[in-house]
């Protein structure tokens, strides 16, 4: 049996907005160590499910288990930059506080390389494509190295090339005792490439079918 602190764990998740029900009743559990994707239409609540999970927006009803005292790695759909920040500063200010300053900027080094942006470390954001942004988004998150890595929609506006060296990279870290990574997005070449398992989402309300 697989127990309680080796799993991410929703159970009777309700959210709604006025007269609208956007999730009514959801139970899922994730184990750690594995990939998975959330695949459905947009506008069917995925993104309100990971945004009540991370606590930017209360569930009306409902418990969660097995995030509490776990670091939690995001990439949103908005790149979320510091518009005053390089490309390197950016991915910096979130490991200043946990690494050391010479490794910490090894390891901007090693993840801007990773996403081919390694020549535009002192760059700013407005100087950089939609697509370009997003990656600093992402090697910023890996680069955090949370336990947890929670993806909604990240590869947009990437090219099929970039996304699949960025993919295996994710698998090849977070195939890992203790860690756990939930994909949100409608395409299916994505949910299927990355991820141990896909769920499928219709809604709203969210409903879920294990595919």
């Amino acid at each position: 049996m697989v127990s309680d602190s080796s799993r991410l764990i929703l159970k009777g998740i309700y959210k709604s907005y006025g007269e609208q029900s956007i999730i009514e009743n959801l139970s899922v559990s994730f184990e750690y160590n594995g990939i998975y994707s959330l695949f459905g239409p947009s506008g069917c609540g995925k993104t309100t499910l990971l945004h009540g999970m991370l606590g930017i927006v209360p569930f009306d009803q409902g418990d969660i288990s097995g995030l509490s005292g776990r670091r939690i790695a995001v990439v949103f759909q908005e790149e979320r930059l510091l518009p005053w920040s390089t490309v390197e500063q950016n991915v910096l200010l979130v490991l200043k506080h946990h690494y050391p300053k010479e490794l910490a900027k090894q390891k901007v080094d090693y993840y801007l390389e990773a996403v081919n942006l390694i020549n535009y470390k002192h760059s700013y954001p407005r100087q950089l494509s939609g697509g370009m942004r997003q990656r600093v988004a992402i090697a910023r998150a890996l680069a955090y190295g949370g336990e947890v890595l929670i993806l909604d929609e990240p590869f947009k506006g990437l090219d099929i090339k970039i996304k699949t060296k960025i993919m295996d990279l994710i698998r090849q870290e977070y195939k890992q005792a203790n860690k756990i990574c939930l994909l949100v997005t409608h395409d299916r070449f994505e949910a299927d490439y990355l991820a141990d398992e896909v769920y499928y989402f219709e809604g709203p309300p969210l409903k879920l079918n294990k595919t």
